[in-house]
Formats: C-alpha cells, structure tokens, sequence
C-alpha cells in the first residue's frame, strides 16, 4: 500500500477503498517508507555501531 500510494498512481482515498484501510494509515506508512529510503538511499552510510570490549562485558555479566 505505501508503494502503491508512493507511485500515485491512485489516490489516497482509492486505495483507501480498495484496501479498506483508512487514509491516515496510508500517509502514514507512505511517509514511514520514505524517510527510511531516504536513509538507505540517501547520502552516506549509516552509523556502525560501536565496537564492544569483549572482555569488559564479561566481566559485567560474570563469566
């Protein structure tokens, strides 16, 4: 569906009736998808995390 309404190919009160979800639903998962193509897509690469002291952490834990 937030493809769907991503192409505009209908509108969103047409997917709305076909999909019988109410519009709100479909802005919402459409702009969801695209802030996160965004994030895929866009420029530069997203954060590593952060490396982990194997030996601090089990130090933590207790083994």
């Amino acid at each position: 569906m937030a493809l769907a309404a991503v192409k505009r190919e209908k509108t969103l009160a047409e997917l709305a009736a076909q999909f019988d979800v109410h519009t709100n639903v479909i802005k919402i998962w459409r702009d969801q998808l695209l802030e996160g193509a965004a994030g895929i897509f866009g420029e530069g690469k997203p954060e590593a995390p952060a490396p982990v002291d194997v030996k601090e952490r089990r130090a933590q834990i207790g083994s």
